[in-house]
């Protein structure tokens, strides 16, 4: 439920017919929920405030946020993603993931983490849905994915020379090089509060050419990134 602007501040009384109890995995009747600003204050009070401006619902149901713990909200469902790097500009991305969180927190989403975006979209777009320049549910960003040369999340199978990125970008081969690429993130991260990187550790490669998944990252490799987390 998004409330007009006008009710943003203001304690607010939602009613529907039913509310999900998803400590009990029950439906309670009615359903009632006090909002004072950006909180929740109660769930099926006895009272509730005489001065809240009412929102009824009708016969719905009321349930809890919804929590997504993979999305790419920059980028579009289907195969169109293949191509956005090649003829998208990161604007575009910016534009396309706030429509997208917009849709998210419609369809019941409050809370999601998303697991890499390219030019730090996913951050500047958490700092906007929590400035409220935008609608959107609660980011928790990565930034860049970290992965190796030709492996899952590095475009393959294209003409050499186009998006041939390096560790700044999260493309990191070796220790150094892995040890390079989360510094940049820890840099970004306290610029753009960041809270957390994304390592792939098997291939899954994209687009045409995708063996197997063997291991993409040694051992060493990943102790090297532990240590710096």
């Amino acid at each position: 439920m998004v409330v007009s602007a006008s009710l943003v501040g203001q304690t607010i009384v939602v009613r529907a017919a039913r509310i999900l109890d998803v400590a009990s995995g029950e439906i309670r009747r009615p359903g009632v929920v006090v909002i004072d600003g950006d909180r929740i204050r109660a769930v099926n009070p006895t009272t509730v405030p005489t001065d809240a401006a009412v929102v009824e619902l009708g016969d719905a149901t009321l349930l809890s946020g919804l929590m997504d713990m993979h999305i790419h909200l920059m980028i579009e469902p289907g195969t169109a993603w293949i191509r956005q790097p090649l003829y998208e500009t990161q604007a575009e991305w910016a534009l396309l993931a706030a429509r997208n969180a917009r849709r998210a927190l419609l369809n019941g989403f409050t809370t999601v983490r998303d697991l890499g975006s390219a030019g730090f979209v996913d951050v500047a777009l958490a700092r906007a849905t929590d400035e409220g320049w935008v609608d959107g549910p609660r980011i928790f960003p990565v930034g860049h994915y970290i992965t190796i040369t030709g492996g899952h999340c590095d475009f393959t199978g294209l003409a050499p020379g186009i998006l041939e990125r390096g560790p700044e970008a999260g493309v990191a081969d070796g220790p150094d090089e892995v040890v390079k690429a989360i510094r940049y993130q820890i840099s970004t991260r306290r610029r753009s509060c960041a809270p957390e990187c994304t390592r792939m550790g098997r291939t899954g490669l994209w687009l045409r050419y995708a063996p197997a998944s063997p291991q993409s990252s040694t051992g060493l490799c990943l102790r090297r990134r532990r240590s710096l987390s």
